[in-house]
């Protein structure tokens, strides 16, 4: 077992397969065996997407791995009846307790522990970091482990604020950074948001942005998405983890500038002529949520120019 584990929880409805999510791509180009280096928890109420007999050899590897959450004993692996999983899954999250439990079983099943666990989630699968962080703390051989948490707009569900290993943070977490998508209005995708006056021992940091629920997590979508797969993948290999392919900068000249930007590559000049281009737009693309003017303009300077400066702070 390496020093530094990683676990990667995708969100509901999604798993291993869906590439353009950035859980599920960070785990796909994590270095090392899966189960040994690094694990991947498909998300609940997801199912295998079946794959074409011309399709590559590692989609159908994917195809293989992938399983419903609840469908399978979460130690032997052997499948087991539960009806409507799938269903039941999306509704109330029926298979994050399963994904608890088999995390902690391959940890459990090695001889020598990490000392550090870097967890990454999005909506259910964020919480199901807490829920890991929580086991690990519970456990008297674990309970040493160091988590640190990279959540994208965490949100447990109606009717999952009641419990505490949902929405708390236990003594193990040392570092815990969350994107929180402003513009989301559904009631049931209120997210989680932990007090950092609540926290204490640990680092706390929030990236607010732009954009519905899932705009922050899939990265070729939008400059948010971009932003945010940066924030995580900048998060994990400042934490311990530096076994990353690149991300791809180019999804379009904007995101490239975005990019650049953030990564202090490009002239301050060439890059404000951009932002105050930007900040000139009536309208936004509908995948942000379609803000006033006002707030567009307000969010963009603040993804931009906020962003940057908060990167070093965790």
């Amino acid at each position: 077992m390496p020093e530094v584990f990683s676990i990667y929880n995708c969100g509901t409805s999604h798993n291993r397969q869906n590439l353009d999510e950035t859980v599920a791509n960070l785990a796909q180009r994590t270095s090392g065996a899966e189960n040994r280096d690094w694990m991947i928890n498909d998300g609940p109420g997801s199912w295998c997407h079946s794959v074409s007999g011309s399709a590559s050899m590692a989609d159908r590897s994917l195809a293989a791995q992938a399983k419903t959450p609840g469908t399978r004993d979460p130690v032997s692996g052997f499948k087991e009846d539960s009806w409507f999983a799938a269903a039941r899954g999306v509704v109330d999250g029926y298979g994050w307790e399963q994904n608890v439990s088999h995390t902690m079983a391959v940890l459990n099943a090695t001889i020598d522990l990490p000392r550090t666990v870097n967890i990454v989630g999005w909506s259910r699968g964020a919480i199901t970091c807490f829920m890991v962080a929580h086991a690990l703390h519970k456990n008297s051989r674990t309970r040493g482990i160091d988590v640190n948490i990279f959540a994208f707009d965490p949100v447990p569900g109606p009717g999952n604020f009641n419990d505490p290993d949902k929405v708390s943070l236990p003594p193990n977490v040392r570092r815990y950074a969350a994107v929180v998508q402003e513009d989301e209005r559904r009631k049931i995708f209120k997210p989680v948001l932990i007090n950092a006056n609540d926290a204490p021992g640990f680092k706390t940091k929030f990236y607010y942005m732009p954009g519905g629920h899932s705009s922050g997590v899939f990265r070729t979508k939008t400059e948010v998405g971009l932003i945010a797969a940066f924030l995580a993948h900048r998060f994990l290999q400042k934490h311990c983890m530096r076994r990353f392919g690149l991300i791809s900068r180019s999804i379009d000249r904007r995101a490239e500038v975005f990019w650049s930007y953030l990564a202090g590559n490009v002239e301050r000049s060439r890059t404000d002529f951009w932002i105050r281009a930007t900040l000139s737009m009536t309208t936004m693309p509908a995948s942000f949520g379609k803000p006033s003017r006002k707030s567009g303009r307000r969010w963009i300077a603040a993804l931009v120019l906020g962003v940057k400066a908060s990167l070093t702070a965790l």
